[in-house]
């Protein structure tokens, strides 16, 4: 992993039928593998109690402790076609 590395996680809030959150996980979607593939195939993390939680876990299991994040933003498919 160097800098300008790319990540891309998935989080998802596990419900109750009367809308109560159960818990927030979270999984990595390697490159190359779609978001159904990664599902089934990653392992999930959590439960979380909020989306904090999931985004400090995120963190520290994919870079470790020492390391800072800076959020990029969207992917956009389209950067590099002419506009």
């Amino acid at each position: 992993m160097k800098v300008g590395d790319i990540l891309c996680t998935q989080t998802y809030a596990l419900r109750h039928a009367d809308g109560a959150i159960v818990g927030i996980f979270w999984f990595s979607v390697p490159d190359g593998m779609t978001m159904e593939e990664a599902f089934n195939t990653q392992r999930h993390h959590g439960p979380f109690r909020s989306d904090a939680e999931a985004k400090k876990s995120q963190r520290i299991t994919l870079l470790g402790e020492q390391c800072q994040v800076v959020e990029g933003g969207t992917w956009d498919p389209a950067w590099d076609r002419p506009q």
